[in-house]
């Protein structure tokens, strides 16, 4: 299992540790006496310092630094039981390094190899101890250990045994102990680190020399920055000023703040508030910030929408007014005309144009009533309602009128098509989508009604529902005019008032269901209705 990044900075940590203790155990054997050339413990320490440097230009060539470590660890073990061995067995003071290989393999490598490396350690040093006390009772030589350190050292087991048991001890203790804390730890910061990672909020933290300490995946996402490690780089060098200054800002200032900016990122533009915190010491003093980002974009656009909503909905109450007041003394115009009409002195011009105000303030009056239908908001009265015999009924009004001379209808439906529904509004749809197909389609053709059950048209969501095709054998709908289909006066019919389609799409989105059209040109043009079934 490879190391993560914090257990390659304690690696590091140790990389620079070990030259360290070795200068300054150098520095106490030769304060001792001891020779250079002739000290193996003192060789030990050099060899430490080599072999640390050579594994500091290993780790930067490889990417196995979990066996690097354990090797390390390994070496180091043997190194101190060297030393030990060398300068004194047991009661050498370089048995103490033991303590610091064992926190050294419990920081890198896992509390378990602490706890392993503790074991080693106690081996290693009774076979050294044993083999003291062998020589001494044989008055025998070891190799590289003067005879001066072996008459030295004590020579009574009852002393080095209980000496070595509490050593050994105090080893597996302290590997316990350390092993259990580190684990708690790194249990703690992985259930900070996930929390930190899976926040919605972006969160970024610098330290007080302006280096930039933490930043999550949001806060990456949000403010536009690469997958490259940021922890421990300047955060002029992260932020630069011309797109972050305000994040910038929020990560130096000395209190409590909090304000919206705008980013770039992604090709798309990104509203943000940002939140300052302060982390302090103890005493007060500033030991850095930390910023939350909060993605409001969704906000800004719901608060834009809610005050386009209100300005539509005060100007539709406006305008349903205006067209109330309107039709009041149309009403009247009618009625005065008509009065007129019936007078005995009138020659055939005036009657004529009294026919054609009467015609067309009849269509004015029908303009404005299709209007207050459309800006009036009733909410559909939604029951189980059966469509085919709401189309049946649609199919009869429509074979009634004076176009069904050169115009057939046909309708097609199987039974037992359910939907949630308002029949009346319903009826209202697909009346309006048949007298539009009998409008459009050409003389001697046939519209065609079609009801199936059908899912979403959207293909997204397998909810059930039914569909109504409605199908004319016209010219098409220009390719220019499909964007404006549904527009409030917008027709392609000559003295159409492009309000009927209006009114039916409004209606079909009250019923939660979906219009689709599709035309070609020469062919004609279908309009289907998608409608959610009843359960």
């Amino acid at each position: 299992m490879e190391l993560d990044r914090a257990a390659r900075g304690r690696l590091r940590w140790v990389h620079a540790a070990r030259p360290l203790v070795a200068a300054a155990g150098i520095a106490a054997l030769a304060a001792e006496g001891r020779p250079l050339r002739s000290d193996p413990a003192q060789a030990a320490l050099i060899a430490a310092a080599a072999l640390d440097l050579l594994y500091v230009l290993v780790a930067r060539s490889i990417r196995d630094h979990a066996n690097l470590a354990r090797l390390e660890i390994a070496l180091d073990l043997l190194l101190v039981s060297a030393l030990a061995y060398f300068t004194g067995g047991v009661q050498s003071v370089f048995a103490y390094l033991y303590f610091a290989n064992v926190l050294a393999a419990i920081a890198v490598v896992s509390p378990r190899a602490g706890l392993a490396c503790a074991s080693g350690a106690t081996v290693l040093l009774s076979a050294i101890t044993v083999a003291y006390f062998w020589a001494g009772d044989r008055r025998e030589s070891l190799p590289l250990v003067s005879p001066d350190q072996l008459r030295g050292s004590y020579n009574q087991l009852g002393f080095a045994l209980p000496y070595l048991f509490f050593f050994s001890l105090s080893l597996h203790l302290v590997a316990a102990l350390a092993g259990r804390l580190v684990a708690e730890l790194r249990r703690a910061r992985i259930f900070t680190d996930e929390i930190l990672a899976n926040v919605s909020a972006g969160v970024i933290t610098a330290d007080r020399d302006g280096r930039v300490v933490y930043a999550n995946r949001q806060a990456r996402g949000l403010l536009g920055l690469s997958d490259s490690p940021v922890e421990r780089r300047p955060v002029a060098e992260v932020l630069p000023e011309s797109v972050h200054a305000p994040v910038r800002a929020a990560l130096e200032r000395e209190e409590e703040t909090e304000e919206e900016a705008e980013f770039r990122a992604g090709g798309r533009v990104t509203h943000v508030r940002i939140t300052s915190s302060v982390l302090r010491d103890p005493d007060g003093t500033r030991r850095g910030n930390t910023v939350i980002l909060t993605d409001v974009s969704l906000q800004k656009e719901m608060e834009e929408t809610i005050r386009w909503a209100e300005r539509l909905q005060h100007l539709s109450q406006l305008a349903a007014s205006m067209a109330h007041e309107i039709r009041n003394p149309l009403a009247s115009i009618r009625g005065a005309i008509q009065e007129l009409g019936e007078a005995e002195k009138m020659t055939d011009d005036d009657r004529k144009l009294m026919s054609i105000i009467l015609k067309e303030s009849s269509r004015l009056n029908e303009l404005i009533t299709n209007f207050l239908e459309f800006a009036r908001e009733r909410p559909p009265v939604l029951t189980r309602c059966d469509v085919v015999p709401v189309l049946q009924e649609v199919v009869t009004l429509l074979r009634q009128r004076e176009d069904s001379k050169t115009v057939s209808v046909e309708l097609d439906a199987p039974r037992d098509l359910v939907c949630l529904a308002d029949a009346v509004q319903l009826k209202q749809v697909f009346l309006n989508l048949g007298v539009n197909a009998m409008q459009a389609t050409r003389r001697g053709t046939t519209v065609r009604i079609r009801a199936y059950p059908a899912t979403p048209p959207d293909g997204r969501r397998s909810q059930p529902g039914i569909a109504v095709d409605v199908v004319d054998e016209g010219e098409g709908i220009p390719t220019e005019a499909m964007d404006y289909l549904g527009n409030p006066f917008f027709t392609t019919k000559q003295g159409g008032t492009g309000m009927g389609l209006a009114i039916a799409g409004k209606i079909i989105q009250a019923h939660r269901g979906r219009l689709i059209v599709d035309s070609t040109q020469g062919k004609g043009s279908r309009f289907s209705v998608w409608l959610p079934a009843a359960a």
